[in-house]
């Protein structure tokens, strides 16, 4: 099993955050971005790091700045 990089998992628990913020299922959000659902499960379980594309079209799609999803530590 590949080891998660920190930054992948702080950025997939950030983008699930706001996701459910705006109320969207994995697979509404995933059909918005136009990725495969299973790969945007494993985008927010940090297994799979994004693009520069992919995070422009998740901040773009849950109007929210880059800030929001690379910095932004999630409060448990």
């Amino acid at each position: 099993m590949t080891e998660k990089k920190e930054l992948n998992i702080l950025v997939g628990n950030n983008i699930k955050r706001e996701r459910e913020k705006a109320g969207l299922t994995q697979d509404q959000f995933s059909e918005m971005l136009g990725i495969g659902s299973k790969s945007l499960s494993a985008i927010e379980r940090g297994v799979v790091g994004i693009s520069l594309t992919t995070l422009l079209k998740i901040c773009d799609t849950l109007s929210v700045s880059t800030n929001t999803i690379l910095k932004e530590k999630c409060e448990k």
